[in-house]
């Protein structure tokens, strides 16, 4: 299980002048299920669930002062297989 929450500042700037400031803010855990072969691979399923914020607090265009939210959901399948133990090629 990933538990993580991150905010990034943006600044849009328009002929050397900033033009948009906003915040967005994202939180959102992710359960992860993995399932081991013997002798092979794994194959894992990674869900997110999760909630995201836009705050436009300074804005000279049509946007200022909105808040924007989005729900995020998300899935990804996947496999992994070992190649072998060692690189080198010893001859």
């Amino acid at each position: 299980m990933n538990f993580s929450t991150r905010k990034k500042h943006n600044d849009e700037f328009n002929h050397g002048k900033i033009n948009d400031r906003s915040i967005y803010t994202e939180t959102y855990y992710e359960p992860i299920i993995k399932y081991a072969f013997e002798n092979a691979g794994n194959l894992y399923l990674r869900t997110r669930f999760g909630h995201g914020k836009t705050e436009n607090a300074d804005s000279l265009q049509y946007n200022a002062n909105r808040t924007y939210f989005k729900t995020i959901r998300k899935a990804t399948l996947g496999y992994e297989q070992n190649i072998g133990d060692d690189w080198d090629s010893q001859d």
